[in-house]
């Protein structure tokens, strides 16, 4: 979530599964988008300095996961941990 660019987050995941062990699993929890804005510096609450977060669609994100020659188990957006309303989390579990 804090990679700025697509060909970032898919160099990070073709690193992942280059380490992984044959069938390892992959679990990756990012903020999820919820409106139009795909990134953005904001002042995070939790640490108290500002950050940069992309966001990413369930299919998006399934799709660059799977791009990079992962199966996807599993799927899940759930809400946030600290009761942040404007946060939600997207989870995805996938093997090697």
């Amino acid at each position: 979530m804090h990679l700025e660019t697509i060909k970032d987050v898919k160099k990070a995941l073709a690193e992942f599964y280059r380490v992984l062990r044959p069938r390892g699993v992959l679990y990756v929890s990012v903020k999820a988008q919820m409106g139009d804005e795909k990134m953005a510096v904001v002042s995070d609450s939790l640490s108290k300095h500002e950050r940069f977060f992309r966001y990413h669609t369930e299919e998006e994100l399934t799709a660059l996961i799977e791009g990079a020659e992962f199966g996807v188990i599993e799927t899940s957006i759930e809400d946030d941990m600290h009761g942040r309303s404007e946060v939600q989390w997207l989870e995805i579990i996938a093997r090697k």
